[in-house]
């Protein structure tokens, strides 16, 4: 929703489209992932973590989360630079919020960052390709 209002334009809507498409790519993606790598959360691991927020599975990586949002914000780094470094922030400060909260290690959040940044990259290159 918070993209709608910094593209208030019909003319954007085409890449607001391809934005949400690539993070909703990775978000099922990342939930094939945690099925292949089979990572037990940190709070099913070690006894003294206590978990803070909710957490839905066990699996654990790739951050579900900071891949949703790495590919939010990286998509939007090449239609809206500005509106992309706030996104990227809000990014930090998500993948930051699931380590501590118990339900991720750090490097689930970083490989979730990778993966989504690199399938926003994929994306952006098949539509620049393609003219879609």
């Amino acid at each position: 929703i918070g993209v709608v209002l910094f593209f208030p334009k019909r003319e954007h809507a085409r890449e607001v489209g391809i934005v949400f498409f690539t993070a909703l790519v990775v978000w099922l993606a990342t939930q094939v992932l945690k099925d292949i790598f089979d990572v037990s959360r940190p709070f099913l691991v070690l006894d003294k973590v206590r978990v803070l927020l909710g957490a839905d599975g066990t699996g654990s990586f790739p951050s579900g989360h900071a891949s949703f949002f790495g590919a939010l914000a990286f998509g939007l780094y090449f239609y809206h630079r500005r509106l992309a470094y706030f996104y990227g922030g809000a990014a930090v400060l998500i993948g930051v919020s699931r380590i501590v909260a118990g339900v991720h290690w750090p490097l689930d959040v970083v490989g979730g960052y990778m993966f989504g940044i690199l399938v926003a990259y994929i994306i952006y290159v098949i539509v620049r390709k393609t003219g879609t």
